[in-house]
């Protein structure tokens, strides 16, 4: 069973790549099963939601600060 609460959970790389480039200016792609971009999560599981570049870039989260080596 994978541990959620863990920071090997999370793809730090990838994080890394899709914040550089909305820095750069580009849309990223990214999987998502929130029912309030996908109210249809149980019938037809994850979905792909575009997140556009904006100036200001929030990063939430207690696994954000995370000093991977």
């Amino acid at each position: 069973m994978r541990n959620w609460d863990h920071p090997d959970a999370v793809d730090f790389d990838s994080l890394f790549a899709d914040l550089t480039n909305l820095i750069n200016g580009n849309s990223v792609k990214v999987m998502t099963k929130s029912r309030v971009l996908n109210p249809t999560y149980e019938e037809k599981g994850r979905i792909t939601h575009v997140l556009k570049p904006k100036k200001i870039i929030i990063v939430e989260g207690y696994m954000a600060f995370t000093i991977l080596e």
